[in-house]
């Protein structure tokens, strides 16, 4: 139930009194402003009857409104609530975020320092390299004109050979001349010797003039230049 409002409680009190102290009989013009007044008193608490029925349903809808509202504080103040939660779970992944952050800048920061030895490593190895390969080039420049002047000295060698073979020939051949010469002078020189002919000479003295002692010391100095003109044999 609900409480009539402070006016309308008023209005009907005064409209009771005014009911109790007129006469059932009345009928001059003051008991008919009365019943007029009467009349407009009950339209005004007729009016004011809707007027508090209609505050009534205000109020029942303000609470409902106002239910209505508690409830969403409360699922606000839960929603706060989780978000605070909420909140203290995030800056606490927050917190492990940068330490993660931290630790894998340091790392990157170790890296880079890696990196930066590693480029100034490459860097000497490709001086290095290059150095090598110029040293390799003119090894090669080097090896080529080495193979240039070993096939030269090979044809050199090659020709040497020929002109050796062809000087082993005419040695040979020398040597065979000598040793037929002195096989020749050696015959002639023990025809000399003979005493066949040395009688012969030695008949012909009155016309030559020449002794035996002479013909003999002439063949020994020949035998003797023979001797020094012979060549030893050659090595196989």
């Amino acid at each position: 139930m609900f409480r009539l409002a402070g006016p309308l409680r008023s209005a009907l009190l005064v409209l009771l009194a005014m009911a109790c102290s007129a006469p059932a009989v009345a009928q001059d013009p003051r008991a008919a402003r009365e019943r007029e007044a009467l009349r407009q008193l009950q339209q005004m608490v007729q009016q004011m009857r809707q007027e508090n029925d209609s505050l009534a349903a205000s109020l029942e809808a303000a609470e409902r409104e106002k239910q209505a509202l508690e409830r969403e504080r409360q699922q606000l103040a839960g929603a706060v609530q989780r978000a605070r939660v909420r909140e203290r779970q995030e800056q606490a992944q927050q917190d492990q975020w940068q330490a993660r952050h931290d630790g894998v800048a340091k790392e990157l920061q170790s890296m880079t320092a890696d990196r930066n030895g590693l480029q100034a490593g490459k860097d000497v190895l490709e001086r290095e390299l290059a150095a090598a390969r110029l040293s390799q080039g003119r090894v090669e420049e080097s090896l080529a004109r080495t193979q240039q002047s070993l096939a030269r000295a090979d044809a050199d060698l090659k020709q040497a050979a020929t002109a050796q073979v062809r000087r082993d020939a005419g040695l040979a051949q020398c040597e065979d001349k000598n040793q037929m010469l002195y096989r020749h002078g050696r015959d002639l020189i023990g025809q000399c010797q003979d005493r066949s002919a040395t009688d012969t000479v030695l008949r012909l003295e009155p016309f030559t003039g020449i002794r035996q002692v002479a013909i003999e010391n002439l063949l020994q100095e020949y035998r003797d230049k023979l001797d020094a003109q012979k060549l030893p044999p050659r090595a196989p």
